[in-house]
């Protein structure tokens, strides 16, 4: 063989999706590979054909003349693929091609089976307590498949790891107030591919029949949301559990806390990974529709074999890959990775939350992030409880994920025995345990949202904007939008008043200023929801999204980008402002709430990334600045006008999505 080339479901996912391309699995890999066998892994994106183009994801569907393909989660149908399709991919890599795969779907495995290309194809396992993250891998080789079944973790790892987290949340798992002898129902995303049938997403509302049946031998069956994909975006599986009373809506206690407690008897669900996991917490467990892998069972073209941090060292590549590669034997002696606690747990896949939730310093890092303070000095870790007690002292204790977090009525907070901060400088930056956090503030009145309970009194330069993004959106045709972040909810009002056939959903992370919103600007025609970032949205649902002033208040720029991207529809509006950099400078203008300014070329070279393009840009003015660039004051309000292409303190983005 001569290439060793990496791909995801290109036919799934879009390669241009970061989320969900995984490169890095490719670039960890890649040291060993070479160690192996002398080659560097190049990536199918990175290939010409014969013809000298790049593989075109919308050119493989077009010669199969379907259209409208979602930039992400797009649930093909197989049958509906023709040969001018497939060979157009098989233009790009061959039998002599050996792949790296990651989550590569059923179908496409086939097809390179059948085009006799051989692979190894990494998921990420179903199994999340070990120390650091773990592959399970899948091949269509059977003698490669007999070489990592030498790797393959026994079961004994599983039942060790299992019984220690046990022990971790004991004390959690029996302050449960759970009915005993009870049934968990664990949800899936409503674009989770392993819950498609026929062309539609299976969820709870599809069994009613076996729900029933689980009724009549269990006290209560305990529905647990996927924390990416909230229920109460489906009304009709809210009416669906508000008709049984035997089913109720769990929040806010992590899973692995419930397996813990004995009052579990049964874990059930369509096709969740979970139920993997639920066995070895002693549970019995049922499959509503199917499992969605064979775990270390015989070879066939659905089995995955577990595989611990093996594959970072050359051995076991030289192993692997010698029937196909020369290999380099003598340079098995290396190993280039040691087991260390969340080496890539927590420190490559930062954003893939079943993983970054057990690892305990990245836990603290986030919610600690997240800390509100409210008039009354309590204090919310991102609604995130894991458990709470109060002492005699008066001292009370929250744990996160085991870690006990402690408030005293003096206010001050402990976190491992150290006190790390007071109530006078919540509004600083604190540093724990060499990791510097920074405190939010969502008060209404921290002095970055307005107040005013009527547009009359909402400030003169914030309200254009919001005229202006409505002058974009169609007035006519029924589409639905979100607003992100809405503040007390004037701008969302604004749109729903100006689009008669709309529906615009706002989000922002102040409960105060969501109360104000439903207060003084609800309409029949938006929703104001409380949420804090990192969240996830429905995806390609939107017809426009609105986010004015607010990407500079996101610490991952990025991830706010393509969360907005994977929600909106093909041509969905994205129109955005940020403040520009070169003429409100964040140096000379210290703003705690704002962690960037933008310059518009890099801002709209950010965009691209994320598959925006930019139709049209307009600049605005709001204050008197010094010859220093220092903020001085408020410029009349009558100036406080929008200019197509001219560069002010201010700059709003009217875009589109192009894929």
């Amino acid at each position: 063989m001569k290439r060793i080339v990496f791909m995801n479901d290109i036919l799934f996912h879009s390669p241009k999706n970061k989320a969900t391309w995984h490169s890095y699995i490719a670039d960890i890999l890649s040291p060993a590979i070479e160690l192996a066998c002398n080659k560097k892994i190049i990536f199918i994106t990175e290939i010409k054909n014969d013809k000298g183009s790049y593989f075109d994801r919308d050119k493989f569907y077009a010669l199969s003349d379907i259209s409208d393909v979602t930039f992400s989660y797009y649930s093909y149908d197989v049958k509906k693929i023709k040969k001018a399709s497939w060979d157009y991919l098989f233009s790009f890599i061959n039998p002599d091609d050996f792949i790296i795969g990651c989550e590569l779907g059923l179908s496409l495995r086939q097809y390179l089976t059948k085009s006799n290309i051989k692979f190894i194809n990494f998921w990420f396992h179903s199994f999340k307590l070990f120390d650091d993250i773990c592959f399970m891998l899948n091949t269509n080789s059977e003698s490669i498949f007999k070489k990592i079944k030498n790797y393959q973790i026994p079961k004994q790892k599983f039942e060790l790891y299992t019984a220690i987290t046990k022990r971790k949340l004991e004390d959690q798992a029996t302050s449960l107030t759970i009915e005993d002898n009870c049934c968990l129902f664990i949800g899936q995303s409503m674009v989770d591919k392993s819950v498609e049938k026929d062309g539609n997403y299976l969820n709870i509302s599809n069994f009613s029949t076996e729900l029933e049946k689980l009724s009549e031998n269990y006290s209560k069956i305990y529905f647990i949301p996927h924390p990416c994909d909230p229920v109460e975006k489906y009304p009709n599986i809210i009416s669906f559990i508000k008709e049984r009373k035997y089913i109720e809506i769990i929040r806010d206690i992590p899973t692995y806390v419930l397996l813990s407690s004995g009052k579990v008897k049964k874990v059930v669900g369509l096709s969740s990974s979970v139920l993997y996991e639920a066995q070895f917490f002693g549970k019995d467990i049922q499959y509503l529709f199917r499992p969605l892998f064979d775990i270390d069972t015989v070879f066939g073209e659905n089995t995955y074999l577990s595989v611990y941090n093996d594959y970072l060292n050359p051995q076991f590549w030289i192993d692997v890959l010698q029937d196909y590669f020369n290999v380099i034997t003598e340079n098995g002696k290396f190993k280039l990775f040691d087991n260390r606690q969340s080496v890539l747990r927590g420190e490559v896949l930062k954003t893939y939350h079943g993983y970054r939730l057990l690892d305990k310093f990245a836990v603290l890092e986030d919610q600690i992030k997240k800390i509100e303070i409210k008039k009354d000095n309590h204090i919310r870790f991102s609604d995130i409880f894991y458990h709470k007690s109060k002492k005699s002292n008066g001292t009370v204790v929250y744990y996160l994920l085991g870690i006990p977090v402690y408030k005293r009525k003096n206010t001050k907070i402990y976190i491992l025995g150290i006190h790390c901060m007071t109530k006078s400088n919540f509004e600083k930056k604190i540093n724990l345990f060499g990791i510097k956090f920074r405190i939010k503030n969502y008060k209404l009145d921290s002095g970055e949202r307005q107040t005013g309970t009527d547009i009359s009194l909402i400030r003169k330069d914030h309200q254009e904007r919001y005229k202006l993004a409505i002058t974009f959106l169609d007035t006519n045709k029924p589409t639905n939008g979100i607003d992100i972040f809405c503040g007390n909810g004037y701008g969302s009002y604004m749109i729903a008043c100006a689009l008669p056939n709309t529906h615009v959903t706002s989000y922002d992370a102040s409960q105060e200023a969501i109360d104000l919103a439903n207060k003084y600007y609800k309409t029949d025609r938006n929703t104001f929801i409380k949420k804090l970032f990192p969240f996830k949205l429905k995806k390609n649902f939107f017809d426009y999204a609105v986010s004015l002033e607010s990407i500079e208040h996101i610490e991952n720029d990025k991830l706010f980008l393509q969360t907005i991207a994977n929600a909106l529809k093909k041509q969905g509006q994205l129109i955005i402002s940020t403040p520009n950099c070169k003429k409100y400078s964040l140096s000379a203008n210290v703003n705690h709430f704002h962690y960037r300014h933008y310059d518009n070329k890099k801002f709209i070279s950010l965009l691209a990334e994320y598959g925006f393009v930019v139709d049209k840009i307009f600049g605005q003015d709001t204050y008197v600045l010094d010859n220093n660039g220092k903020i001085q004051g408020l410029i009349p309000e009558e100036k406080m006008i929008l200019r197509e292409n001219y560069e002010g303190q201010f700059t709003v983005y009217v875009t589109h999505k192009s894929n």
